[in-house]
Parts: C-alpha cells; structure tokens; sequence
C-alpha cells in the first residue's frame, strides 16, 4: 500500500519563528490537533496505515543545510544504508514549507519510491561509512557526495544533511515519477 496524499492542509496556517525548531514544533503540535500520532522518539514522526512518514518543515528563506537524522559514528560504522535511521526517515515525508511565518506549501514526499533519490542518499552514506572505517571516525564533517554529507552538530552524533537546494531537487525527481505513475500504469 502507498499513500499518496495526506488530507491535511496547512497552507495559510501562521506559524511562529523558525530558529530553535520553534515552526517544526508548532506544525507537529497542528497536526496531533489533526489526529495524527506524532511521536517523540527516535525514528518517523507518524505513520498512516503502517506507513512511517516523517514531519519535516522548512522556510523558504533558509540557508542551512537540511537534517535528515542523527546517528552516532559508531551506528553509522555499524549499519548500512538499508537498516539506518538516515533509510527510514528518508523514505516517506510530509514536507510543509513556511515563508514569513506562514505555511505556504505542504506536500507527501515518497522519496523511496524513486531509485534515482535513493541511490543518491545511500551514495552519500556509504561513502562516508567506507571514509570512516579507512580513516577512524573522529571527524566533525564527512562529504557524502555534491547532495549530502555528515556533520557534528551536538556532542554525541553526526546528522545527515542535504546540501540547500538539494533536497528540493530531489523532491522534484520524486513528484515527477509520482506523475508519471499517476498518467500510466507500469508492467
């Protein structure tokens, strides 16, 4: 089973600032208010119909680089591409874009159903799991490849993270086989 739409539209929705995940909270608390479970522990957000979605809210203004998830260098050492958090939290989103405190955009992602966008995520992750067993796993910044890379951002892991602008490109390869999937059926 695959979800295709989430009948949850935030567009026009005011929100609070994005710094301190102020905006990422605030949405996540809209949508319980919806009726979705939204969890505080370690993987996706949510999930509809078994389906794992994660929450990921973004404005549009933003220059940073965009956090998938979080791991420690020796999960990341340990666990490859298929079985890690990065994986699972890389497969389905609902994506909800802000711009001046303001919701102007939500949509349903499904990264996994496209080979391309996940072979460029595992890409990137393998790369910097095969650095890590060569060169030790001390370092605070691991390039993935030109889309992703890792990089310390607390004291005990390192976050995956889309270069800005990447993601976007990769939403866009998404939606595009979403249409083409919608226009004709595959054999």
């Amino acid at each position: 089973m695959k979800i295709k739409t989430l009948n949850i539209d935030l567009v026009g929705t005011k929100v609070p600032n994005k710094y301190n995940g102020e905006a990422g909270r605030y949405i996540e608390d809209l949508l319980r208010q919806k009726g979705l479970d939204i969890s505080t522990k370690r993987g996706p957000d949510t999930s509809v119909h078994n389906i794992p979605i994660e929450v990921k809210s973004r404005d549009v203004d933003s220059i940073s680089a965009e956090t998938v998830a979080t791991m420690t260098p020796d999960e990341i050492l340990k666990t490859p591409y298929e079985e890690s958090l990065v994986c699972e939290k890389f497969q389905t989103q609902f994506r909800v874009y802000t711009k001046d405190n303001v919701v102007i955009k939500n949509i349903l992602c499904n990264f996994g159903d496209h080979p391309g966008v996940q072979g460029i995520a595992k890409s990137a992750y393998e790369n910097v799991r095969e650095r890590m067993k060569n060169e030790g796993p001390y370092g605070t910044y691991y390039l993935g490849n030109k889309y992703a890379y890792f990089e310390q951002t607390g004291k005990s892991g390192l976050s995956f993270r889309f270069r800005k602008g990447k993601l976007e490109e990769l939403e866009k390869m998404a939606e595009m086989k979403s249409e083409f999937n919608n226009l004709f059926e595959e054999e």
